[in-house]
Order: C-alpha cells, then sequence, then structure tokens
C-alpha cells in the first residue's frame, strides 16, 4: 500500500515519498495501492488477506477502487483455487489470533471473501448453498465477538487459560463458529470418512492435530452444555452429569470452557430469548460448576482401581461391574473430598447399593 511505500533517507534526513500519495493517505489513514488494485491484487491474492488485517489492525479507510478491487470476482476465484489452503491458513490465523479478529471477520464477509478461503466439497455442500452457511458462520462469530471479547480477553475462560492465552482461544472459538455450521457433514476421501470441520483443519489447512481436535470436539459436543442449562434451570440436579462430562473428555477436559462457550454463542445466534437472559443464564452455569470444584474434575482419578472393585465384586458379570464404576464415579464426584478408605467403607456398608444403577 502506499503508506507502505515510504522510505526514510539518512542521509538527507526527508521522507521519500515515490507514490506521492502515502504521507497524504498516512495522514488521513486511507488504504490504496501504488499501482491500479487489480493488478496488485491479481498479482499475489494473498495479498487480500494482508489488505484487510492492514484495515483492520489501523483502522484504515479503504480508497473505492481499492474495494472494487476486493470484491472482484475474477481475483476471489484465484485466491480460492490458485493459492495453496496452507498458505491461506497461515494468514487467516493470524488474523484470528488478533484482538480485533471479528472486525477482520466483518470486512472478509462484507467483501464475500469468506466462502473462496474454506475449500467445500461438492459433495457435501452445493456450492448454490455455500453462502447461506457461511451467513450463519459470521452469526456464531458476532455472538462470540460481541458478548465473550472484551479487548484482549476473553470471558468465562479461567481454566482453558491455563493452557492457552487469548491470542490462541481467539483463533479457535473463530474457526469453531467459522466451520460450525458444517457439523453435520462428513468427507470421505481415501476410504476414511470424518466430519467435514476436521477434514478442513487437518487436511485442507493442515493446521495441528491439537488444534484440528479441538475444533471439532467444540462442534459435536456443543449441545451438551445446552441440555446441562436447561436442567440446570429446571432444577434437576447436574453435579453429576457434568462431573462424568467432564472426566469423559479426559486429556481435552482443559478446554470445557471452549465447548460451554460455543453453546452460549449458539443459543445467542438462534435468538429465542434475550441476549441478556441467556447471559445471565450461562453465567449462572458457570458459577455453579467453579462452585462445585468441578472445573478440574476432567484430571480425577478413580479412588478405587478395576482390580480394586473385581476384588469387592468377585462374582459380579461385566455388565454388574460397569454399573459398579458408573455409580462409584457418581460418589466421588457427590464427595469431592473423600479418599479411597472412606469409599472402600462406604463399600462395607452397603455392598449392594452400587450395583442398583442411580443410587
Amino acid at each position: 500500500m502506499t503508506i507502505n511505500s515510504l522510505f526514510y533517507n539518512i542521509k538527507t534526513g526527508e521522507i521519500e515519498d515515490f507514490t506521492k500519495k502515502g504521507l497524504n493517505d498516512l495522514k488521513e489513514g486511507i488504504a490504496r495501492t501504488p499501482l491500479p488494485p487489480q493488478q496488485t491484487l491479481t498479482d499475489d491474492p494473498i495479498r487480500v488477506l494482508r489488505i484487510i488485517k492492514f484495515i483492520t489492525k489501523f483502522e484504515l479507510k479503504i480508497d473505492p477502487e481499492l474495494a472494487e478491487g476486493l470484491k472482484d470476482q475474477s481475483i476471489l476465484d484465484i485466491l480460492g483455487t490458485k493459492i495453496g489452503k496452507a498458505r491461506i491458513a497461515q494468514h487467516l490465523k493470524a488474523i484470528l489470533v488478533h484482538s480485533k479478529a471479528f472486525q477482520s471477520i466483518t470486512n472478509l464477509y462484507n467483501f464475500n471473501i469468506i466462502p473462496c478461503l474454506f475449500e467445500i466439497p461438492p459433495e457435501c455442500v452445493q456450492k448454490n448453498e455455500i453462502k447461506g452457511y457461511f451467513e450463519q458462520s459470521y452469526r456464531l462469530c458476532e455472538m462470540f465477538g460481541r458478548y465473550f471479547v472484551v479487548y484482549e480477553e476473553v470471558k468465562m475462560t479461567k481454566t482453558v487459560l491455563e493452557s492457552y492465552d487469548y491470542g490462541k482461544i481467539r483463533f479457535l472459538m473463530y474457526m469453531t463458529g467459522l466451520l460450525g455450521p458444517f457439523g453435520k457433514y462428513n468427507v470421505k476421501k481415501d476410504q476414511k470418512e470424518e466430519t467435514l470441520p476436521r477434514w478442513i483443519m487437518a487436511k485442507s489447512f493442515n493446521f495441528s492435530a491439537e488444534e484440528s481436535n479441538i475444533v471439532t470436539m467444540i462442534i459435536e459436543n456443543k449441545d451438551i452444555f445446552r441440555d446441562f442449562l436447561k436442567d440446570f434451570l429446571a432444577g434437576k440436579n447436574i453435579l453429576v452429569d457434568i462431573g462424568k462430562f467432564l472426566r469423559k473428555l479426559d486429556q481435552w477436559g482443559k478446554i470445557w470452557e471452549l465447548i460451554f462457550i460455543f453453546a452460549a454463542v449458539n443459543d445467542l445466534a438462534d435468538g429465542k430469548e434475550s441476549a441478556e437472559k441467556i447471559m445471565e443464564d450461562y453465567g449462572k452455569l458457570y458459577e455453579y460448576i467453579y462452585d462445585q470444584k468441578l472445573q478440574g474434575f476432567y484430571q480425577t482419578q478413580a479412588l478405587l482401581n478395576a482390580k480394586d472393585i473385581k476384588k469387592r465384586y468377585k462374582n459380579a458379570s461385566q455388565d454388574e461391574l460397569d454399573v459398579v464404576m458408573d455409580n462409584l464415579m457418581r460418589w466421588q464426584i457427590e464427595n469431592p473430598f473423600s479418599n479411597a478408605e472412606e469409599l472402600k467403607e462406604e463399600i462395607t456398608k452397603d455392598k449392594e447399593k452400587f450395583k442398583k444403577g442411580k443410587n
């Protein structure tokens, strides 16, 4: 851009403006290309993403001719078909980690750039349907950006912040928002079938296995916290259900808050209740999880191992042992400060109750 083509002459101490527009554009905050935008963007279409990032970061006004270039379908077609997805992913990630990521997403959406960034196999989604899905994507990103991002920070991330910084959290959540509406589709390649979001993350964009797993898990599990909220508001005891779900996540339990946030984002996007009511309800559930000391339960080990349990239930079938182990974990969730000896005493007092399903 013209403001990037300014040079400082160390000999004369003067700024050299070869385009004769750079200094004025810098003063006025205008994004303009030195050469005609059509030529600049055709030479390297990835500049579309660089310009979007630049104008968002520095809050620049867009020169009308450049705006037309950014909307040029022939340029967007080249960006979508000729530029490697791994290269696009690199620039997209740089956009999404930034504190102004949603403003960049808005610019990408307004210039109709988003659809050309993603490789959507035609056997999954018809071409004429893709725009509608990305309208849903934008809505999800909007709800996350509006209600959870506060300057550099992200709300409701006390646990996940122990593993990832705010930039990484923004990237993961905005990618989840962009891919969320495609979660119901699968891709079958090389005799292997996987969800479309996982395929885009891992195979098309070549993001890390960890990032691909996280985005996929958030999308696949979003409805669980929506159901928890309904039961919570209905006055049901959901302590055990939440504890078992967090433990089921195992090593990925550290991202439970991202699943929680995406559940709220989907309810906000649905708009069936006011945003204030939705945020208030999810806030109460979030506090409940912390009040009950469940936030780190995914790291909790069973007080008794399988060998100990089989020793106490010698003649039990495998199905009965499964019920026993399930009920022992329920007891452990309900008694968070207990130890193995206390649980053994509980079994001794009433061995049969742990074989009866929910106690």
